[in-house]
């Protein structure tokens, strides 16, 4: 006999994915009428998923989301008020640009350089000084991200200001 797990919140919404539906404790019930278990993609600080039967993986955040606060618009992605993955509760979450969810990672220190930039940020190659003789070098891009141990994408970042902006 199957375990029934009851719901925290009994306000059922529709996700968008026939049969599954979401509260704003947010669960995911699935086409019979379980609720179903979460598991994290990636390594700990990923997102929450649940198994869709026939539509393969879905995200919980996007399921909430769409159940709560309407279709995703074209161009938006989900963000995190809080900058938690886990608090995927609807009060929580909001559709918004991509540059206005990098915004609020920056904001919550929860980017993959902690917000920081340029020398600041610890996975930097690069100091303020070596961007300067960069742009001001007159030489070909692979050779500069030769000399400099970066690749030509780099140097092509920082000369057209793409990167190292506040230089």
């Amino acid at each position: 006999m199957r375990k029934i797990i009851l719901p925290l919140a009994d306000d059922w919404r529709e996700t968008g994915i026939d049969g599954y539906l979401a509260n704003s404790a947010a669960q995911i019930q699935g086409r019979f009428g379980r609720v179903l278990r979460p598991w994290v993609a990636g390594t700990g600080k990923g997102y929450l998923y649940v198994t869709c039967s026939g539509v393969g993986n879905r995200a919980v955040h996007v399921l909430v989301c769409t159940a709560f606060h309407g279709p995703k618009p074209e161009g938006m992605e989900v963000a995190h008020d809080d900058g938690d993955n886990f608090n995927n509760r609807p009060s929580n979450l909001r559709w918004d640009t991509p540059l206005g969810n990098g915004a609020d990672r920056i904001k919550h220190g929860t980017t993959s350089h902690g917000g920081a930039s340029g020398e600041a940020n610890a996975h930097a190659v690069l100091t303020a000084d070596l961007v300067r003789e960069i742009r001001a070098a007159d030489e070909p891009y692979l050779l500069l991200a030769l000399r400099f141990g970066v690749s030509i994408s780099t140097i092509r970042d920082i000369r057209k200001r793409r990167s190292w902006v506040h230089i």
